[in-house]
């Protein structure tokens, strides 16, 4: 469960029969390159085409995360250039949404659980800077995008994936219709003192244990309740940061309901209280330590939670950028 990156594609990939789609309808494999779509690469055809779900066997461990975000088409085609080989992914979804999603969390770092000394051990730090808008290259092994509905990857086996991955990246961008938006609930995250491009949006349990590294707790009722949430690193004092959660339940009642559930879970795994004051806005947090501080409380039909606090103060100042 731990292990939900994707595998990289290395080999070339045995075609799988398309399913049945409309003939008006455009799908994840329109949008592939044709052959030669950068000059003196050769498509294999090897195509696949079929329904996320159906490729436990191509996706791997990676095909649990994905399914959170409710993918609709997976396309791949790979390209040959002599010894060299590109493998050009598509995964397109339901909506903006849920390719937004995708992308800000299925690149998320893995928790170190030996760190070395001044090894700072945080897997909700902000992706890689984007090169072009939203084309990144992420731990030196491929090209990943999103656009409308439509995530990409991009892998290159040779020595230039920067030249040539970047020269994929933004021909993609080309290809594919709309924009690259950001999902709209994002819009309900604090401005002040956000670290711009860590974005996440949550659909699940496992993106949300990718986050904060609880592994296999599904401490904000996934599977009890429809919620859906949002996070984003913030600044406090001395350049220190932390994580803020924003999960939004049906009604309020289920809100208080989860609230009360994760104090339950703090206190079965001995996390110790920590008193705070209330908020200017007369909410009175919940607190506690372990080997870090974390705060949550509801707030209509949504519960805050601030997550992997260095010190008491901070976790106060923390909770004071947040009182509106």
């Amino acid at each position: 469960m731990r292990k939900i990156l994707f595998s990289a594609i290395a080999v070339i990939i045995i075609f799988s029969g398309p399913s049945v789609v409309a003939e008006d309808e455009l799908n994840a494999l329109d949008y592939i390159p044709p052959n030669q779509f950068i000059s003196g690469w050769v498509a294999a055809g090897n195509e696949v085409f079929d329904r996320p779900e159906n490729l436990g066997w191509l996706l791997g461990d990676g095909l649990f995360l994905l399914l959170e975000y409710e993918p609709v088409w997976f396309a791949t085609e790979s390209y040959e250039r002599g010894a060299d080989l590109m493998t050009v992914e598509i995964y397109q979804f339901e909506n903006v949404s849920d390719a937004f999603g995708f992308y800000s969390v299925s690149n998320a770092a893995f928790v170190e659980l030996n760190p070395g000394p001044n090894e700072v051990n945080k897997p909700y730090d902000p992706p890689p800077a984007s090169e072009f808008d939203t084309i990144r290259i992420i731990n030196g092994e491929y090209i990943e995008g999103f656009q409308d509905t439509f995530y990409f990857r991009i892998q290159v086996i040779e020595e230039e994936l920067h030249d040539t991955g970047i020269r994929a990246g933004l021909y993609m961008q080309g290809r594919l219709p709309g924009a690259s938006i950001p999902a709209p609930m994002t819009g309900i995250l604090p401005a002040d003192n956000r670290v711009r491009g860590s974005e996440r949006y949550l659909k699940g349990e496992l993106g949300l244990d990718l986050l904060t590294a609880w592994t296999g707790y599904d401490f904000l009722g996934f599977r009890e309740y429809d919620w859906k949430a949002v996070a984003a690193e913030y600044r406090v004092s001395s350049g220190y940061y932390y994580l803020l959660i924003i999960a939004e339940y049906d009604d309020n009642d289920t809100a208080g309901i989860a609230a009360d559930r994760l104090q339950d879970y703090f206190e079965d795994q001995y996390w110790e209280t920590v008193m705070v004051p209330p908020m200017a806005n007369g909410i009175h947090p919940r607190a506690f330590e372990n080997e870090s501080f974390a705060a949550f409380w509801s707030k209509g039909n949504q519960l805050w939670l601030i997550w992997d606090c260095g010190s008491q103060s901070k976790l106060t100042d923390a909770i004071t950028q947040h009182e509106r």
